[in-house]
C-alpha cells in the first residue's frame, strides 16, 4: 500500500513548498494530498482511508480554524497518527516541528 501524507491547506498556500519537498523526498511510493479544510481532513480519517502522516500549519490552520484547534480535533479522532506541525507566527511557513504519535501536542517556542 502506498504511503499517504495529508497536508491541511492554508490560506494562500503557505505550505506548498513544504508539500513539494515531501513529494520529492518521499519518492514514488508516497501520495501527498492537500485537504481543503479541517472537516475534510477529519472526513478522510473517518472514511477509513489509509493515512500515514498529517501536516498542519499551527498558526494559519485552514483559515477558519487555527492549527492548534485542528490538531486537537485530529487527536480526538486518532491519537496515534503522526503529525508534523509547521509554520511560524505571521504565516511564513518556515518553522517545522514534529509531534510524536499520541503526544500531548507541541512544546512552547
Amino acid at each position: 500500500m502506498p504511503r499517504r501524507i495529508l497536508f491541511l491547506d492554508t490560506p494562500g498556500g503557505a505550505l506548498e513548498d513544504l508539500a513539494r519537498s515531501f513529494r520529492a523526498a518521499a519518492g514514488r511510493g508516497t501520495i501527498v494530498v492537500g485537504v481543503r479544510g479541517t472537516e475534510d481532513l477529519l472526513g478522510e480519517l473517518e472514511s477509513g482511508a489509509h493515512v500515514d502522516l498529517v501536516v498542519v500549519d499551527m498558526f494559519l490552520g485552514d483559515g477558519e480554524r487555527n492549527g492548534e484547534d485542528a490538531l486537537a480535533m485530529l487527536r480526538e479522532r486518532d491519537s496515534d497518527l503522526p503529525v508534523v506541525a509547521a509554520g511560524e507566527p505571521g504565516g511564513g511557513g518556515a518553522g517545522v516541528r514534529g509531534t510524536p504519535a499520541g503526544g500531548p501536542g507541541l512544546p512552547g517556542p
